[in-house]
């Protein structure tokens, strides 16, 4: 999917169940109720993965 993005221009929007992804990602999109909540840079978001995991 990475390379696919970086070499063809092609945009991959996925939603996994697994927060790994989150490291990966450029940009992190928050949805609640079907609404778009929030969207920021991967970089701008302060997630550590490990906590998540133990949620």
């Amino acid at each position: 999917m990475r390379e696919m993005n970086q070499e063809e221009g092609v945009t991959v929007v996925c939603s996994p169940h697994d927060h790994k992804m989150l490291n990966i990602s450029d940009r992190i999109a928050w949805m609640q109720d079907g609404l778009l909540k929030k969207i920021a840079k991967r970089d701008e978001v302060d997630i550590e993965i490990s906590q998540l995991a133990e949620k």
